[in-house]
C-alpha cells in the first residue's frame, strides 16, 4: 500500500504543465553545454590540422616581382631593374618525413573525436547526478513539511492540554521548540532544493525555467547490463590514448626522416625590366624557363635531430603509463559501481521496512498521546522516526538510479 501510495505521488508530481524529464534534460545539456561546446571546437581544430597536413603532398605554386634602385652602379650594373616571376616547387622525398606526420596528425584528430565522446558521457552522468539530486531535495523538502505539519497539529493538541490543565508548561515548550526547530528545517531544506536546481540549470546552460518541474523517474531507466564484453578497451577515455599514442609513434618516424636527404624539385618562369615596368632588359632574354633539383642532407645539427626523436618516443612511453593507469581505475570504478547498485538494493528494501513501522509506531504512539497515556516526549520521538524513516526511503528510492547512471557511465552503456 505505501509502494504505491509513493507511486502515485510521484505520478502527481510529473503531471505538470511545465514538465520536463531526464531524456529531455540530457539532450538539452548535449546540445547546450559548454563543456561539450568546447571538445566540439576542439576536435574541428584537430580536424583542420589533419587537413593541413596534407599538403606538403601538393605542389607549392608562387608569383614573384622585386625592384631595385641603386644610387651607385659596378661593372655591367644598371641603375633599375626588376624581375617577375612564377615558380612551381615540389619536394620529391624528405625521408618520409610528411607521410609520418600526416598519419600522426590523423591519429590526433582520431583521439579529439573519442575525446569528444567522453565529455558527453561524462556530461549524460552529470545531468543524471544533477537532476536526481533535485529529486532527492523535493522529497526532502516534502518530508520536512509533513514534519512540521505534525509537530503544528502536536503543538496545538499540546496547548489545550495546557489550557485544560492536563500537562505541565515545560511539556507545550519542549513540543514549541521542535515545532521551531521544524520550521528551520523546512526553510533549509527550500535552499537546498533551489542549490540543487541551480546545479542543474548551470548543467543545461540556463535553460531550466524557474517554475519548470521535473518528471519522476521511470523503471526503464533503472534498466543496466553488466556483461558487456571488453568494456575496458571500448572506453572512449581509452581509444582516445590509443589513437594518442599512435600519434606519437607516427611522429617519432617523421622525427627520423631528419636522419636522410631531401630532394625538391622546381620549375620557374622568369621576366626581366630595366626599370620598374618588366618589358625587356638589356643583354637578358625576353623570358627565361628554371628547372632546376636540389638534394640536401645535413649531416650534423647538433644533437637537435636525435634528441627530438628521443623526447617524442618518452612522450609515447608516457601516454602508454597513462593508458595503463586509467585502465587500472576504469576497472576498480566498476567495483565500486557494482558494489554501490548492491547497496543500494539493500537500503531500499530495508527502508521500506522502516517506513512502514515508522507509520505504525507514529499513529500508535499518537492515540496513545490523545488518550493521555504518553507523553510528549513520545510523539516528538515517534515523529523523528517518521521522518527520518521517510528521508531513509527517498534517499535509498533515487541511490538506486544514481547508481544505475554512475554504472552505465563505467561501463559507457548508452
Amino acid at each position: 500500500m505505501l509502494k504505491q501510495t509513493v507511486y502515485a505521488s510521484m505520478i502527481a508530481l510529473s503531471m505538470h504543465a511545465y514538465a520536463i524529464d531526464l531524456k529531455q534534460s540530457i539532450d538539452i545539456a548535449l546540445n547546450q553545454n559548454y563543456d561539450i561546446k568546447e571538445q566540439q571546437y576542439v576536435k574541428e581544430e584537430k580536424n583542420a590540422n589533419n587537413n593541413a597536413a596534407f599538403a606538403p603532398f601538393l605542389p607549392s605554386v608562387d608569383l614573384a616581382y622585386s625592384f631595385e634602385r641603386r644610387d651607385e652602379t659596378i661593372v655591367n650594373q644598371s641603375k633599375e631593374d626588376s624581375v617577375g616571376s612564377a615558380t612551381v616547387s615540389y619536394n620529391l622525398f624528405n625521408g618520409f618525413s610528411d607521410i609520418f606526420s600526416l598519419l600522426s596528425s590523423n591519429y590526433v584528430y582520431k583521439s579529439s573525436k573519442y575525446t569528444y565522446e567522453a565529455t558527453k558521457q561524462d556530461i549524460i552522468l552529470q545531468t543524471k547526478q544533477a537532476y536526481i539530486t533535485v529529486l532527492k531535495q523535493q522529497k526532502n523538502l516534502v518530508t520536512k513539511e509533513d514534519a512540521l505539519k505534525l509537530f503544528n497539529k502536536q503543538y496545538e493538541d499540546a496547548r489545550n492540554k495546557f489550557d485544560q490543565g492536563l500537562i505541565a508548561r515545560n511539556d507545550l515548550l519542549e513540543v514549541e521548540v521542535q515545532m521551531l526547530q521544524a520550521k528551520q528545517e523546512v526553510i533549509r531544506a527550500k535552499k537546498e532544493l533551489k542549490v540543487a536546481r541551480l546545479s542543474l540549470n548551470n548543467i543545461l546552460s540556463n535553460a531550466l525555467k524557474t517554475d519548470e518541474k521535473l518528471e519522476e523517474l521511470q523503471y526503464e531507466e533503472l534498466q543496466y547490463n553488466t556483461t558487456k564484453e571488453d568494456f575496458i578497451n571500448k572506453r572512449s577515455e581509452v581509444a582516445a590514448l590509443k589513437m594518442l599514442m599512435d600519434s606519437y609513434n607516427a611522429q617519432e618516424n617523421s622525427d627520423a626522416g631528419a636522419f636522410l636527404p631531401s630532394i625538391d624539385a622546381s620549375f620557374g618562369y622568369y621576366e626581366y625590366g630595366d626599370d620598374r615596368h618588366i618589358d625587356g632588359k638589356e643583354g637578358y632574354p625576353e623570358n627565361q624557363e628554371i628547372a632546376k633539383v636540389t638534394a640536401s642532407w645535413n649531416l650534423f645539427s647538433g644533437g637537435k635531430d636525435i634528441n627530438t626523436v628521443i623526447a617524442t618516443h618518452k612522450k609515447k612511453k608516457q601516454v602508454y603509463a597513462q593508458l595503463e593507469k586509467l585502465k587500472l581505475q576504469i576497472q576498480l570504478q566498476y567495483e565500486q559501481a557494482l558494489e554501490e547498485l548492491e547497496v543500494a538494493k539493500l537500503n531500499y528494501e530495508t527502508a521500506q521496512v522502516a517506513l512502514e513501522q515508522a507509520k505504525i509506531n507514529y499513529d500508535i504512539v499518537n492515540n496513545r498521546f490523545e488518550q493521555g497515556v504518553s507523553k510528549s516526549s513520545d510523539l516528538i520521538d515517534a515523529n523523528f522516526l517518521l521522518s527520518q524513516a521517510k528521508q531513509n526511503f527517498y534517499s535509498a528510492y533515487y541511490d538506486k538510479f544514481l547508481a544505475v547512471a554512475t554504472l552505465q557511465r563505467v561501463m559507457e552503456n548508452d
